[in-house]
This record gives C-alpha cells, structure tokens and sequence, in this order.
C-alpha cells in the first residue's frame, strides 16, 4: 500500500513560467462528498533545489492523517527550484499559487466532483527544511491563514552554515554547481522526484554560494520580515536537535525573537532528539505531535 491511497489526487498546473507548466497535486480523502472543506497547504522540502510534491518518502504520514481524520484537502505545490531560478522566483510562485486557489481551486473540484469545495477562510499551512520556510511566509504574506506549522525549518539563513563557506574547492577542480549550469539550457526546473539534483544544496553550502543563487532580498530572509513588524498566527515548529542539515539553532532563535517583538504570538516548540526529518514517519498521535496540532487545529476551527 501506498501513502496515498486512501486519497483521490488531481494535478493541475497552476501558473505556466515560459510555457512550461508549474503543478499542484490535490489530495481529497476518499470519504469526501458535496460540502465545504478546510484546507492544508503542504510545501515539500528538498534544499530549494531538489524534491516534489508528492514525493513519497518525504510526505509527512501524520499529515495524511490530519486530512482525513479533519475531512481536509491537502493542497501540495511545486515551485520553481535553485539554481536556476532564484528566492524571488520561489516567492512569486507562493503569490501565484494563492491567486489560483482563489480563482481555480473549487472550479478543478467542481470538474472531479459536483458540489465538492476547499473553504478558502479554514487554511493552515505545513512545509519541512525549505517547505517549513515557505510555510512560514506564506502565512505571512497571506493573513487568512490560520495557523502554520513548520518542520525543521531553514530560517536563519544568514547564518554562516548557509553562507559561509565551508570547504573551498581543491585547485583546479570545477564547481558541481558550474558544472549543472553549464548544461541546463532554458528550462526552469519545478520539480525533481527523484532527488538527483539533491548535491547542488551541499555543494552551494560548501562553496559559499547559497545566497548567490537564493538572492539577498530582505523579503527572502525571515528574521528579516519579523524584524519588519510581521505577525504569524499560531506558529508549531518541530525541529531535531542532532540535525546536521539545519541546525535547531536557528528555530530556537527565530521563536525567541518572534515573541520578544509579539509577546502575544501562540507558537509551540518542540525539541527532541533526532536528525533533520526526524518526523517523517511519525502519526498524528505521536507525542511530539499532540501539544503543537492541538494548538494548530483549535486556530483551524476558529
């Protein structure tokens, strides 16, 4: 058995970049008949560069889970990726999607069922690693989300673990990212299932050159927007704390700041052993999990 088996999935694209097609997977639980659903946003992870968004392995079970046992339609995007395209291409890709939902989203259900539609006032938000960032800004950008949870997120990335660099190149060796430059063409990557463009992020990492690539727009960068005045709804962020990938240094400091400018803000953190990805397998019950959903689905049914 599947992931995804107990869910009906609809692709579509939701904006075209130079004729190329950007999709969103939509996953419906079975179950579901005429009415009015409250809604997840879900963003893949992979570096910015690599993942997809219904790459099995890294879609959270306990995700599944809360959409069927919430009666929930699962909304999972792919963006555009680094190095080919930038941050700001990545955002542009978050505003564009948020138009579609409003303007296309319940036309697509309407075309798989009659009557069947995603209530655009109940939208929480989940992403993982780059995904948790994403998940982060675009309940940001778009304050009729209700809450956001954020799973190993990368938020501190000015930290020198993302700009710094970290291992120069030998002499006379070429730069894996030059190199995947150097043969791309004009075709602006949205999607990457089977992760082999995975090396690009450790390599931009070790080269020194993720901003390069990524951009040094302010709005690109979270510490940054919450410095600007910005305010998130309920916040639940789950971070391992031997994750050598994003260090949980940059969640505990990103929360910290977050409610030393809004003492007011509800946000759950969770800290607990284990490696970047740590939850991937996890259930909804899982007692990581339980203090941060509740928080979450509660702001849901507000």
């Amino acid at each position: 058995m599947g992931k995804f088996d107990g869910f009906n999935v609809i692709s579509a694209d939701y904006k075209k970049v130079a004729g190329q097609g950007i999709a969103v997977d939509l996953l419906i639980p079975s179950k579901l008949t005429a009415g009015l659903y409250p809604v997840i946003v879900r963003f893949h992870g992979g570096g910015y560069v690599s993942g997809s968004s219904l790459y099995e392995p890294w879609f959270p079970q306990w995700v599944l889970d809360l959409a069927i046992a919430k009666n929930a339609i699962i909304i999972s995007p792919n963006y555009r990726l680094l190095p080919e395209s930038s941050g700001l291409d990545i955002l542009e890709d978050l505003d564009d999607l948020r138009r579609w939902m409003k303007f296309g989203l319940n036309l697509k259900l309407s075309y798989f069922s009659t009557g069947l539609r995603a209530d655009l006032d109940r939208i929480i938000t989940q992403g993982d690693s780059a995904g948790g960032h994403l998940s982060i800004q675009f309940a940001w950008d778009h304050q009729e989300v209700k809450a956001c949870i954020a799973l190993f997120p990368s938020l501190n990335l000015e930290s020198p673990h993302f700009s710094g660099v970290n291992n120069t190149l030998p002499p006379g060796s070429i730069s894996l990212v030059d190199q995947h430059l150097a043969h791309v063409g004009n075709i602006k990557p949205s999607s990457d299932m089977t992760l082999t463009r995975f090396p690009l992020i450790t390599a931009m990492i070790r080269e020194g050159r993720f901003l390069e690539f990524f951009g040094i727009n302010s709005r690109l960068f979270p510490f940054k927007t919450l410095e600007a005045g910005a305010k998130l709804p309920p916040l639940f962020i789950l971070h391992g704390t031997d994750d050598t990938i994003v260090p949980v240094e940059g969640s505990k400091a990103f929360v910290k700041r977050l409610l030393e400018k809004n003492p007011d803000s509800k946000v759950v953190l969770t800290i607990q052993p284990g490696e970047h990805g740590v939850s991937a397998g996890f259930t909804m019950k899982h007692p990581w999990l339980v203090e941060g959903l509740k928080l979450v689905t509660d702001a849901w049914k507000a």
